[in-house]
Parts: C-alpha cells; structure tokens; sequence
C-alpha cells in the first residue's frame, strides 16, 4: 500500500494505527484524518460527495466522523495551486514576456511600464 498523508498539509501519517481511528489527527497541521476528506469514497465532483450511496454524509466534510465505509484513501492530497497573485503574474508574463516579444516583435511589460524594483 502507498504511504498516507494527511489531506490538508500532505505530512505524513505513518504513525499512526490503521484503521485510523475517529481521534486520529496530523502531528503537523492538527486536522481530523478519519474524515469525509480522505477516505476513498470522496468524489468532490458529486452532489453528496461521496460515492457510497448507503453512507449519511456530514455536512462538514473535513471533521471527524464515524461513517462505517470510511476507508483511507493514499492520494488524498492535492497540493494548491498558485495563488491567484502568482496566476495574474504568470498570465502577464506570459502575454509580455520575453519569448514572445523577441517572437513578434512586441514591446515587453518594462517596456511599457518602465522598469521598477520589485520586492520579492
């Protein structure tokens, strides 16, 4: 079996006894593990998100819960995306950038708008 790690922060959950039980939380970020989250039934796709159909969802799929068809799903970590910040800096990049500018001869983003310090 792949090794487990918690849904929200991706640690892992090796310590842990299987099958988790209703108390069992991450030693990093504290989160519920025996929850809607990362069992191998959840499908955020779905209207009750779960695939089980004899299962009674909660209605906070990241707490603790003592559904009897939980079973604990390996991939159940889906690292974020950029932050909308780093998606609106890429798309200008990716319009101005250098590449295309040497490409069709456009001016690039500092050509526009100077060229300016940028904290990091």
């Amino acid at each position: 079996m792949t090794e487990l790690v918690c849904w929200h922060c991706g640690a892992s959950i090796t310590d842990e006894p299987l099958p988790l039980s209703r108390n069992a939380v991450c030693v990093a970020c504290r989160r519920d593990l025996r929850c809607c989250r990362m069992c191998k039934e959840y499908d955020a796709t779905l209207l009750r998100m779960c695939r089980e159909d004899r299962s009674d969802p909660p209605r906070e799929r990241e707490r603790a819960t003592f559904c009897d068809y939980f079973a604990a799903r390996p991939n159940a970590f889906k690292p974020p995306d950029q932050s909308p910040t780093e998606q609106a800096a890429q798309a200008l990049q990716d319009l101005f950038g250098d590449s295309d500018r040497k490409r069709r001869e456009e001016p690039g983003l500092d050509d526009l708008f100077g060229q300016r310090d940028r904290k990091q």
